[in-house]
């Protein structure tokens, strides 16, 4: 008699595992899943039983008995040990921090998620600025929620998003778990009245942006969807150039954005999405940001045969300026990640990974340089807090947001290279 000693294939394959994608049945009849599926069709049926297969009960506290007889010259008399468990207890899914720092404060904040971006970008910014009480911390992993909790000084941390959204504490909410979440947060943070900092995208189809966008127009919910990159000096630098201009824009964002790993969570993954959705919203906010206008229609190329991520959209806006988006991922990694030029009015500018700015106008430049690499989110952040404190409208209007992430998924859906009207 052979035993399988593993599940079958598609263990340890995150394209199988997590992703769901199957292998096809002719190539693979017994993977993983259907080994499990077939061996509970048998248990059901009575046609495989595990009863008579169980000759000895033992509590978990008198678990090492069990161990003790296999060891022991009686060992044979033991076919199989069943382990019994107690009743479960209340799960406990808010746990106070081992060191909280309360304060007198006016924005009060509440976080769901906490990845590198998270712990690594936004918490510590925010923890500079005034007027911050870090309240609760909440991730899916409660051991995740706590470490954090205890290393940036919130009060409790917790695993069940209720105890964030839910908390009377708690008057600012920042989301930034992983994209297809994020709409239904918004959604959720829009009716329970509470201003919400939630991650780029605002969400990764029509339906769920049609979701967001009637709650928004039934709550009038207040959403900062984090477009950081137009809170950027350099990108303010930009506005200023142009900003008495008559004519429309012209604009080239080039991005290396580089290829992501096999089975990352963000490669076309259903809670990730696609990069042009979940990245490339940035680089549309930027533009947008600039023509100060809405986007009208976008046409877009995709690189499917290879790599579906490197596309070239162009975006037509309401004022007549045109953008065009040029996102690789198959591009030589010194190259670097960014690099924009604007057009119009007689005048330029042209940004290089947020490191250097030209500016140029009646055929005179000058040159601005930056020692790092400032791409605003301290600024945005800051406006936050302070649309928090007053009460205001948030410094992106929902409408836009909601205006860029449509572009988007209608460039996602462009196959052929056809204008697609807004809708």
């Amino acid at each position: 008699v052979l035993l399988s000693r593993s599940y079958g294939p598609g263990r340890y394959d995150p394209v199988y595992e997590e992703m769901g994608i199957d292998y096809p049945i002719g190539y693979v009849r017994w993977t993983e899943r259907e080994n499990l599926r077939e061996f509970l069709r048998l248990l059901a049926e009575g046609k495989v039983q595990v009863e008579p297969l169980i000759t000895h009960r033992y509590p978990i506290d008198r678990a090492a008995e069990a161990y003790e007889l296999l060891a022991s010259p009686e060992g044979g008399k033991i076919l199989g040990a069943l382990i019994e468990y107690p009743p479960p207890k209340q799960v406990v899914r808010r746990v106070p921090a081992s060191k909280p720092a309360p304060k007198q404060a006016k924005v009060k904040l509440g976080v769901i998620g906490a990845g590198n971006f998270a712990t690594g970008t936004l918490l510590p910014l925010l923890k500079s600025i005034a007027d911050v009480e870090f309240v609760g911390v909440c991730t899916a992993r409660g051991y995740t929620a706590k470490g954090v909790a205890d290393k940036f000084g919130f009060q409790f941390a917790a695993s069940d998003p209720s105890e964030i959204f839910d908390n009377p504490d708690i008057n600012a909410l920042l989301i930034a778990t992983r994209h297809d979440t994020h709409a239904p947060y918004a959604i959720r943070a829009m009716q329970t009245g509470k201003p919400a900092f939630l991650e780029k995208p605002l969400a990764i189809s029509f339906e769920q942006l049609e979701q967001v966008e009637q709650v928004w127009r039934e709550t009038g919910g207040r959403v900062l969807v984090g477009y950081n990159r137009r809170f950027s000096p350099f990108v303010r630098q930009i506005a200023q150039h142009f900003k008495n201009r008559t004519e429309p824009l012209s604009m080239l964002y080039r991005v290396n954005a580089g290829p992501l790993e096999h089975g990352h969570w963000m490669r076309g993954t259903p809670e990730g999405g696609s990069r042009i959705v979940g990245e490339g919203c940035h680089f549309i906010d930027v533009m947008m940001f600039l023509a100060n206008a809405l986007p009208k229609r976008v046409c877009a190329a995709h690189l499917r045969s290879h790599e579906p991520d490197t596309a070239q959209l162009v975006i037509e806006f309401e004022d007549g300026s045109i953008g065009v988006l040029y996102y690789l991922t198959t591009g030589d990694p010194s190259v670097p990640k960014e690099y924009l030029e604007v057009h119009g009015a007689g005048r330029s500018a042209i940004l290089r990974d947020f490191r250097e700015l030209e500016l140029i106008a009646g055929g005179k430049k000058s040159v601005h340089k930056s020692m790092g690499q400032d791409k605003g989110h301290k600024n945005e952040l800051q406006a936050f807090v302070d649309a928090v404190k007053s009460g205001s409208e948030m410094p992106i209007p929902m409408e836009w947001a909601i205006a860029n992430t449509r572009i988007t998924l209608e460039a996602i859906g462009s196959d052929e290279p056809v204008g697609k009207t807004a809708r």
